[in-house]
């Protein structure tokens, strides 16, 4: 699965597609509310004349705040799943905006008091958040993030209009409406044009400066070869994320240098495992079910200790089994279980970038991977859970070099065949 984010702005990233089906849900929705309530007035249906009384029972613009907020409220609960594995804190926020979308309207609807400030300061706030995010260059702008803001914006441009423009001498009712309509449509238009052009510009930017570093090659003791930037990001399997998936920041000198003293120490200290019986003497035990194409090894050791990045104490080994055994391919830092919730370190900055797993199925016996989530669910005796975050450093020529996120099973077995004759006769892995 490539990366959720992207530089084409008119491109939906996949962990914002639920939104999208939101909003085209309660487009429809409200496009067949509108034409069964036209078909119900001519016929003058009781369930017409019922909405038409609920209706003017209070303010259109109320109306309008409230089916903004609804539809804000379903749109970032939508996008809370997606968001979970990634980046717990913002998953969090999303849900928290949700739920306080969805109070503010019921405190609306029942006509509490302060209910229109909170109902402003809520859509602001979320609205010129996301502004702030594009500008910061933390989110790249995308269809569901510019129609959602343009949404909570416009529906207080609506709101002030209504008050400064009921001023007006009520002769001029129609002077109003078109005022009203015309100024409301320029605001709007400035919102989402201003969120549209700061994401281009920050897009712009990024790919300015990827395209003056594209040159960087970082030459490194490993098979893989250079280290590239920008970081090719691989092709990366259904169920996997990255921790950061916006990371575009162009590594600095020390962030180069930290990454590839990384990759050369850790290439230096695994050589030791290139012998699988080596490996297992240093309590490596298979992670994942042994015999097939891929094989990960963990030492339960490491893996439990609070060290990171400590190439002494490489926490998972990847072999590939070939027809001349099992061939180590890469080497996988991992967050132990005793730092849940941390942020994994990245001395090498963009270049050094970490992903998660999120349809791993851990036995519930052995804690050993048995397989991956089918139709959602894991088979009898295993369990579902989102890994801790992990980043592997490859010593066979993966494409995208020895930093690359990751690569097709095709990509790892034809590298580890690439690799020349070790002497070392390993058994299947």
């Amino acid at each position: 699965m490539k990366m959720g984010n992207t530089s084409n702005i008119f491109s939906v990233p996949s962990e914002h597609m639920p939104g999208l089906i939101v909003l085209g849900a309660i487009g429809a929705l409200l496009l067949l509310l509108l034409i069964s309530y036209e078909i119900g007035k001519k016929r003058s249906s009781k369930w017409t004349q019922f909405l038409s009384g609920k209706m003017s029972s209070r303010p259109t613009v109320e109306w309008i705040l409230a089916g903004a907020m609804v539809t804000s409220a379903f749109v970032h609960l939508a996008i809370v799943p997606t968001h979970w594995g990634q980046s717990r804190s913002l998953a969090i926020m999303f849900t928290a905006d949700g739920i306080g979308f969805l109070i503010v309207t019921a405190a609306l609807l029942l006509r509490l008091p302060l209910r229109l400030g909170a109902s402003v300061a809520l859509l602001l706030g979320t609205g010129f958040g996301y502004v702030y995010y594009v500008l910061s260059g933390q989110e790249s702008p995308d269809p569901v993030g510019i129609i959602t803001t343009g949404i909570e914006i416009g529906a207080v441009a609506v709101l002030v209009l209504h008050y400064v423009l009921s001023t007006l001498k009520p002769g001029r009712v129609m002077t109003q409406a078109i005022a009203s309509v015309s100024i409301a449509s320029v605001i709007l238009g400035i919102s989402l044009a201003n969120t549209s052009a700061a994401g281009a510009n920050t897009i712009s930017n990024s790919m300015k400066s990827n395209m003056s570093s594209s040159k960087i090659l970082l030459a490194t003791t490993s098979p893989a070869g250079p280290i590239q930037w920008p970081l090719p990001m691989g092709q990366m399997e259904p169920g996997m994320a990255m921790v950061n998936p916006n990371c575009t920041q162009t590594p600095t000198v020390s962030q180069q240098s930290a990454a590839q003293s990384l990759v050369n120490q850790t290439v230096s200290d695994v050589q030791k495992y290139s012998s699988l019986d080596a490996a297992k003497a240093a309590g490596y035990i298979p992670i994942t079910p042994p015999g097939r194409s891929i094989v990960h090894y963990i030492n339960p050791t490491y893996y439990k200790t609070p060290q990171t990045l400590d190439p002494n104490a490489i926490e998972s080994l990847v072999y590939a089994n070939t027809t001349n055994g099992a061939v180590l391919v890469a080497a996988m830092y991992a967050m132990g279980p005793n730092a849940i919730g941390q942020t994994p370190p990245v001395p090498g900055g963009c270049l050094t970038q970490w992903h998660i797993h999120t349809n791993l199925c851990f036995s519930n016996s052995t804690g050993a991977v048995v397989g991956s989530t089918q139709a959602g669910s894991c088979r009898a005796g295993s369990t579902n859970r989102v890994s801790q975050p992990m980043m592997h450093v490859w010593i066979a020529p993966i494409p995208g070099g020895p930093l690359a996120v990751d690569a097709t099973q095709q990509q790892i077995m034809a590298a580890a065949n690439s690799l020349p004759q070790s002497g070392i006769q390993n058994p299947t892995a």
